[in-house]
């Protein structure tokens, strides 16, 4: 009867996707509890892999969703409805969670077990993998978390951007003047611009923290200003986005909402709206660049310390 870590490294090899010819040999673990860490932490690279292309494809689908029913997914006198979109978003959240909770406990069980004192290529893929676990789960939780907010983000434009075409033309609100949109359209305003300026603040502030030494964020006391002004030192992809329109029509934004109940009437404007539509969705592909460049190096370090066993 095979030992358990040995039926463990052949399933590793299987589930590789690497194409062999002829037979393969196998190395074999000195500790079982070392291959039974590297298989979970592969089978955990793999399912994050799949919940962000989930999530991305969740996203895209209701773009194409929106595009294709010309304006009509939200009825245009009962502006607020949950999206397929968002459901689904909301779905793979709670799909995902317990899930990822198992896979915290799996790897603290087999931590617990492991000697490591084989020091074989097993044990030092094993420590890779249980870092990887450390680093990659608490990202994944915020990828899946955050894409669900830009999904609300996106449709609170579109309710917001629905008002300014009701203002414009006859309609409801015929005896409005335009001055009366950011009070018409305040629900989806609030959520685009707080929803907006917070994922900024977040994910900039897990960004810096991940990969700038010199900075450490305490990330229950940030301000997405800051978090702006360090992605901009120090993220070497902020100059592909407008963080200028961004800080100027959205973080202002968000502390004029935050700070004062009377000036609301002049912090999104109908005459602004454009601009800010614009600046908003340039801080949701902000964010989500800074998404992927957070998911994407830990699971290419892993997988390239799983290559080195498995060639």
């Amino acid at each position: 009867m095979r030992d358990f870590g040995d039926v463990e490294a052949v399933r590793i090899s299987l589930n590789s996707g690497i194409k062999r010819d002829g037979k393969t040999s196998v190395q074999m673990p000195q500790d079982r509890w070392n291959a039974a860490i590297i298989r979970e932490s592969q089978q955990l690279c793999q399912f994050v892999q799949t919940t962000v292309e989930q999530a991305i494809e969740t996203y895209y689908d209701q773009l194409n969703i929106e595009a294709n029913s010309d304006g009509r997914v939200v009825a245009i006198r009962h502006p607020v409805r949950l999206s397929g979109g968002v459901l689904d978003t909301i779905r793979l959240l709670e799909e995902i969670e317990p899930i990822l909770d198992q896979y915290v406990d799996s790897h603290e069980q087999y931590a617990e077990i492991a000697s490591f004192s084989a020091a074989d290529i097993y044990e030092e893929v094993a420590k890779e993998g249980l870092n990887f676990c450390t680093t990659i789960i608490p990202r994944v939780r915020l990828f899946a978390h955050t894409y669900l907010w830009i999904l609300w983000t996106h449709e609170s434009l579109r309710q917001a951007n629905r008002f300014a075409g009701l203002l414009m033309g006859e309609h409801d609100f015929e005896q409005f003047s335009e001055s009366a949109f950011p009070y018409i359209a305040h629900p989806p305003l609030i959520v685009a611009t707080i929803a907006c300026s917070t994922m900024i603040e977040e994910v900039g502030a897990n960004y810096i923290n991940a990969y700038v030494a010199a900075e450490s964020y305490d990330l229950d006391e940030t301000s997405p200003r800051q978090v702006l002004k360090d992605i901009e030192e120090h993220y070497p992809e902020s100059g592909d986005y407008d963080t200028t329109k961004i800080d100027e029509l959205v973080i202002d934004a968000r502390n004029d909402i935050s700070h004062y109940v009377t000036g609301r009437g002049e912090t999104i404007t109908l005459r602004d709206f454009e601009e800010f539509y614009q600046a908003v969705g340039e801080g949701m592909r902000l964010v989500n660049s800074m998404l992927l460049n957070l998911i994407q190096p830990p699971i290419v370090e892993f997988r390239a310390s799983l290559d080195k066993l498995l060639t």
